[in-house]
C-alpha cells in the first residue's frame, strides 16, 4: 500500500507526498477512486442544489470565445464550496489542498512580472489573468441575472479554485447521459496527492480498462519500501515555457523543451499567405522551433525560487 507524508525525493524535501509502505512491483494498483468522487463538469452539473445554473452558465457565448471553458465552470463551484466549510460534501478534500499559489505567475506582482521582461511571457501571463478576470465577470453577471447572488463569490476565491483545479486536473472518460463514453477532465482526491516530475516517473493515473467507472493509479516500474511514487506533468512532454505558465516550474535539461520563434518585423496587418512567403524568403518556416541546451547553472526551480526561473528565460530570450 501506500501512505501520505513528507517527500525524499531530492528538490521536493518536506512537500506531502504519495510514500510506497511496502514494496511495489511494476504494474501495482495502488489507488482506485470511484468517478463519482471527482471534482469535474459531469458531478458539477449533477449537483443536486444548483447544477441548472452551473450548466446554463457552461452555456453562455462569450464574444470572440464560444462557450466558456468548462475548467472556469468547475472553478466556480468549487470556490462555492470553498466558501461553504465544513458543510460542502467535498470539504475534507478542499482541506488537503494548498491555500496559495504562490508559484503561478499569475499570483506574481507586476515588479516580479517585470524581472521576466524581454522575453514574451509578461504577455501570455497578462492574456490568462484577462480571461480569467472577464469570466468572473460574466459569470457574477449571470448570477445576478439568475437572481442568485448567494453564489456570487469574490475574484481571488475564483482565481485561487482556477489555480486549484488547473494544477490537479486529470483527463479520463466517463459515460455521459446516453451511456457514451466521452472525453473529461476533473480534479481526483487522492491520485492529486501525487508529486510530479517530468522524468524518472515511477507511477501513472488514468481510467481502468476493466472498470470504466474508476480512475486508477499503478505503478510503471517497481517502487521501493520508503521511496516516493512520482507522476509526470501531464502527457509529460511539455516544454518549460508551458510547464512555466501551467505549472510554475522549469526543468534542467529538458529533453522536450523549445522555443518558438517571433519575427517582429513583419507586420501584422500582412496576409497570412503574405506572412509565410516573407518567412520562406529568409530561409525560415512558418512556425520554427528547437530545442535548448540547458547547464548545470539551470536547476529545478518550483515555489519562490524566482531568481533563478528569470535568469532561465532570459537566457532563452537572449539566444533567440
Amino acid at each position: 500500500g501506500v501512505t501520505v507524508g513528507p517527500s525524499p525525493t531530492p528538490g521536493l524535501e518536506g512537500i506531502r507526498g504519495l510514500i510506497a509502505a511496502d514494496n511495489l512491483d511494476i504494474n501495482t494498483r495502488f489507488a482506485a477512486i470511484p468517478m463519482t468522487l471527482t471534482v469535474g463538469f459531469q458531478n458539477v452539473a449533477m449537483d443536486p442544489e444548483n447544477g441548472g445554473v452551473w450548466t446554463s452558465i457552461a452555456g453562455i457565448p462569450i464574444p470572440g470565445v464560444g462557450r466558456p471553458p468548462r475548467a472556469y465552470v468547475i472553478a466556480y463551484w468549487l470556490a462555492n464550496e470553498r466558501r461553504k466549510g465544513a458543510s460542502s460534501t467535498i470539504s475534507a478534500y478542499i482541506q488537503t489542498l494548498p491555500e496559495s499559489f504562490e508559484e503561478l505567475p499569475t499570483w506574481w506582482s507586476e515588479e516580479e512580472l517585470a524581472e521576466l521582461k524581454g522575453s514574451h511571457l509578461p504577455g501570455m501571463v497578462q492574456e490568462l489573468e484577462k480571461r480569467i478576470k472577464e469570466f468572473h465577470m460574466i459569470a457574477t453577471d449571470a448570477l445576478e441575472h439568475f437572481e442568485r447572488p448567494d453564489l456570487v463569490v469574490p475574484f481571488e476565491d475564483f482565481k485561487w479554485a482556477v489555480a486549484a483545479f488547473g494544477t490537479r486536473n486529470y483527463s479520463f472518460q466517463v459515460k455521459n447521459s446516453m451511456g457514451k463514453l466521452v472525453k473529461g477532465s476533473g480534479m481526483m482526491p487522492v491520485a492529486d496527492m501525487l508529486n510530479t516530475v517530468q522524468n524518472n516517473f515511477n507511477a501513472e493515473c488514468q481510467t481502468s480498462k476493466t472498470q470504466i467507472n474508476i480512475f486508477e493509479c499503478k505503478t510503471t516500474k517497481s517502487v521501493a519500501k520508503g521511496q516516493e511514487l512520482l507522476a509526470p506533468y501531464g502527457s509529460y512532454r511539455l516544454g518549460n515555457e508551458a510547464l512555466f505558465i501551467d505549472y510554475g516550474v522549469v526543468f534542467l535539461n529538458n529533453p522536450n523543451d523549445n522555443l518558438v520563434v517571433r519575427v517582429p518585423e513583419i507586420p501584422d496587418n500582412m496576409e497570412r499567405k503574405d506572412k509565410r512567403q516573407a518567412l520562406e524568403e529568409v530561409g525560415i518556416s512558418a512556425s520554427l522551433e528547437f530545442s535548448m541546451e540547458a547547464n548545470e547553472l539551470w536547476p529545478l526551480a518550483t515555489g519562490k525560487d524566482k531568481k533563478r526561473r528569470f535568469l532561465a528565460f532570459r537566457l532563452d530570450c537572449w539566444a533567440t
